[in-house]
């Protein structure tokens, strides 16, 4: 009990147990409040085993029982992760919301709420506010000084009478499968694109600098941007055999080590502790630690919000050496033209697209598999759950990477057997010949 209390400070103090994934924060403050969104709760959980759903006693209506609230909580939802709020000091603010990798938190109809310096810091940091509420008080259910920062309000069980359309947020009338499908959607948003994309400050001028040609070129002592695929293809020297690598345990496979190769794709920074095909051309990612630590691979970034990273990880630290990167969408339209609904491409997508908008006479493709693979999600990881994170889907990934292979005229090598047997069962449904050629 005396261990709990003091996780429980820490976690107060700004100092929670930081998570892996991404996370949606509910806040109650009653066994009501939480047994009416169990559905959702429950639904999270299960639907996609990469998210963390963490759970918080607001202040108010709770008659001071926030800790016997609590204990009740972590059996009545054992996927999840109860957390104390922080106290509401602007440095435990400060500390604690970045350790959480946040995508939405979501406010239970109910007296309580948390404190207005914590609503204010999820909003500073782009996190999308959202209310679920009963059928009975859609009108009533949170007070002023919050439901005028939400961004919507869920009504739970409600019928479409009921969401007045002069109401501000406005109200949706949602059964709990529907509204846990909107709050996936919710989560599915890039908020390092959102948060990190405008071209103000230094960074932003430098890269609008990188677009014209006379700056490109009097910049690459520190960056160097590479426009449209020709470019791209000049650089690498035309290859005509491309290896693409993706981080699933057959990017490991033993065959690998015997085939030869102009180019190596590879997707974030993962492998480079294994040492296994570590020395890649081109870099696929937009992740802070990526671009800090793959040191001589020119970077492929599929956002703006990407590009101010690297300038700012990179170009500013004396330590590293020059940045050469490409924009994914200045390579192929193929990306853009799907339709990923609220989702959005994986690196591994991106690389992908790349490499067949390049041409070469073959390609050879291994670890992507589809987070199917008997062994896990990584080579020797066996902790991290083997499915997609929010804001991509095993079922769009896997529909644009068969169309997209199916575009691909060359010689074509699956070393994954998770990706070769969608492939194949692709092929017998589609006409591969009829399915178009133009990249």
């Amino acid at each position: 009990m005396m261990h709990k209390g003091c996780k429980d400070i820490a976690s107060r103090l700004g100092f929670p147990k930081p998570l892996d994934e991404r996370a949606i924060w509910f806040f109650g403050a009653s066994r009501d409040d939480f047994e009416r969104a169990a559905p959702l709760i429950e639904g999270l959980s299960g639907r996609d085993t990469r998210l963390a759903v963490l759970l918080t006693v607001s202040p108010g209506g709770n008659g001071g029982q926030a800790a016997t609230l609590a204990d009740w909580l972590e059996t009545r939802f054992p996927s999840a992760r109860i957390v104390p709020a922080p106290f509401g000091n602007a440095l435990s603010l400060k500390l604690f919301l970045p350790r959480l990798r946040l995508r939405a938190a979501v406010f239970l109809e109910g007296p309580g709420r948390p404190d207005g310096r914590l609503v204010d810091g999820l909003r500073a940091r782009g996190i999308s506010l959202v209310g679920v509420a009963g059928p009975t008080t859609p009108g009533d259910a949170f007070p002023d000084s919050l439901k005028r920062l939400l961004e919507r309000v869920f009504l739970i069980g409600a019928t479409p009478a009921q969401a007045r359309s002069d109401q501000s947020p406005p109200l949706e009338p949602l059964d709990a499968e529907a509204c846990v499908a909107r709050l996936q959607a919710i989560m599915a948003r890039d908020l390092k694109a959102s948060g990190s994309a405008s071209r103000k400050g230094l960074a932003g001028k430098l890269l609008n600098l990188t677009e014209r040609d006379q700056w490109n070129e009097r910049l690459a002592w520190r960056m160097k941007r590479y426009r449209g695929l020709e470019e791209l293809s000049g650089i690498l020297g035309a290859p005509q055999t491309i290896l693409c690598l993706g981080n699933g345990p057959s990017s490991e496979d033993p065959s690998l080590k015997d085939m030869s190769y102009d180019a190596l794709f590879r997707v974030n920074h993962s492998w480079l502790e294994r040492g296994f095909l570590a020395q890649p051309d081109v870099v696929f990612t937009g992740a802070k630690q990526s671009l800090r630590v793959v040191r001589q691979a020119i970077f492929g970034l599929q956002s703006r919000g990407a590009e101010s990273r690297l300038v700012r990880e990179r170009v500013f630290n004396p330590l590293l050496p020059a940045s050469r990167f490409f924009h994914v969408g200045d390579t192929t339209p193929l990306l853009w033209d799907f339709d990923w609904e609220h989702l959005r491409p994986t690196n591994g997508a991106c690389m992908l697209a790349t490499a067949v908008a390049l041409r070469p006479q073959r390609l050879i493709v291994a670890g992507v598999d589809l987070f199917q693979h008997p062994e896990g999600s990584y080579p020797g990881d066996k902790t991290t759950a083997n499915a997609y994170s929010p804001g991509h889907s095993r079922e769009k990934e896997q529909a644009f990477i068969l169309q997209l292979l199916a575009r691909y005229p060359g010689e074509l090598t699956i070393v994954s057997k998770v990706l070769k047997e969608a492939w194949e069962e692709y092929r017998a449904q589609v006409d591969v010949t009829q399915a178009g050629r133009t990249i």
